[in-house]
């Protein structure tokens, strides 16, 4: 083989090779980003208070509302 043909080959094999490890490291950067993006989605669901918790926070509420003097400038 001439020289040429070496430099064409060698160019080629490392355009491919970049491309293959190019695809490969945007796969694994896509599934970090799945991955953290369903735990921020599931972070804020399972951080809201239970709806039980809420009533019951709301009904103290009221009760102090209702015991409370209301006083008028």
């Amino acid at each position: 083989m001439t020289w040429w043909l070496w430099v064409i080959a060698g160019t080629g094999i490392f355009v491919a090779l970049s491309i293959v490890v190019a695809i490969a490291v945007a796969a694994v950067l896509g599934q970090i980003g799945s991955d953290v993006s369903q735990l921020f989605e599931t972070d804020v669901w399972t951080d809201a208070p239970l709806r039980r918790e809420e009533d019951e926070i709301e009904e103290d509420r009221a009760e102090e509302a209702l015991h409370r003097p209301h006083v008028r400038s």
